[in-house]
């Protein structure tokens, strides 16, 4: 990529070997020739020279934020989703501090502003859409690696449970796989996603959590509810996750904290819908963890405590997903990044 927010590390180098000398050469020495031959040669050999960055990104989507987590990240960021269509005039604007993550992006031919900028348009982009192949959301997760990524990335990305099918992570594979290019803020970025690995909202969970036995996780997002029931046991020492328990997971469609608009005094009404449809599909005795963004405001904490008798609330919920989903990337793509690294 043309520039990056953090700096990875070098996983992958092509081309010959540095050169370990050089012959010093002056003008009087060589004629004009001589001189534009041996710059040529240097030129060819910085290009034989280039260290590609390869690594595994996870990249949650979400219609109120992106949560963004790569191997080489110490620890998960996040950043608002909210966009807006722009124009040319908006080019001009000076760069905003980019701790607000608030930019003026160029993508196939089209301007679109983020965040903050968001203010500027009256053309507002919605992330309450049923599918994430909307440009709202493919948008934030190019943002998120041109930002964070590598040359070569490993996509990990997430989708509703209702829409974990062959057809919708067939779409996603075919929107991101490949090579990229989108200016953010006048900087060019090109990278390309080599492989892409899509997992059900609420069950990446899981990995990270490693709850023993028998759990389901509820995740409260800004557009959905998601939940997935799932059976970690520990076999000759190691823990081994099945495959998530279909039938007792799912999705609460338009059902997110922000998109319901719940005000104060709808907070118990609210979390006791919740129970209400959930209720009914899981096992009254299943230990059942609760995280995401709706998981940060203490009234919803209290109105699910009072709903579900054998609830607890993950640390660091905002990021529980990521995290999961990282780890997932990691396991899956292991031999693709060996692969690479010995190219």
């Amino acid at each position: 990529m043309t520039e990056t927010t953090t700096k990875p590390t070098t996983r992958r180098t092509t081309g010959a070997k540095k050169a370990t000398s050089a012959k010093k050469t002056t003008s009087e020495t060589i004629n004009k020739q001589e001189v534009q031959e041996l710059v040529n040669n240097q030129i060819e050999e910085s290009q034989e020279q280039t260290e590609l960055t390869v690594g595994v990104i996870a990249v949650d989507n979400g219609g109120e934020n992106v949560k963004v987590f790569s191997e080489t990240m110490d620890n998960p960021i996040h950043f608002g989703s909210a966009k807006a269509k722009g124009k040319k005039k908006d080019l001009l604007d000076p760069i905003l501090p980019p701790e607000l993550h608030s930019y003026v992006v160029e993508w196939k031919d089209k301007i679109y502003l983020t965040n903050y900028r968001v203010t500027q348009s009256k053309y507002g982009m919605t992330g309450f859409k049923d599918s994430k192949k909307d440009d709202f959301f493919v948008l934030s997760t190019l943002i998120a690696v041109a930002k964070y990524g590598y040359d070569i990335n490993y996509l990990c990305t997430s989708i509703p449970f209702k829409n974990w099918n062959e057809t919708e992570c067939d779409a996603l594979e075919e929107l991101y796989i490949g090579e990229h290019d989108i200016i953010i803020d006048t900087v060019p970025y090109h990278f390309e996603i080599a492989g892409v690995l899509v997992v059900a909202e609420a069950q990446a969970g899981h990995k990270h959590l490693q709850v023993e036995g028998k759990s389901t996780l509820l995740e409260i997002g800004s557009r959905t509810v998601g939940f997935a029931t799932n059976m970690l046991e520990t076999k000759d020492g190691k823990k081994v996750t099945d495959f998530p328990i279909r039938e007792k997971s799912g999705t609460l469609p338009r059902k997110g904290l922000t998109i319901s608009n719940v005000t104060d005094e709808e907070y118990e009404d609210y979390t006791s819908d919740i129970y209400a449809e959930i209720s009914d599909i899981i096992d009254e005795n299943d230990k059942v963890v609760a995280f995401g963004g709706g998981v940060l405001n203490e009234e919803i904490k209290k109105g699910l405590a009072n709903e579900f008798k054998n609830i607890t609330f993950a640390d660091d919920p905002l990021y529980v997903q990521v995290r999961g989903m990282l780890e997932e990337g990691l396991e899956a793509f292991a031999d693709d990044e060996e692969e690479v690294d010995a190219e």
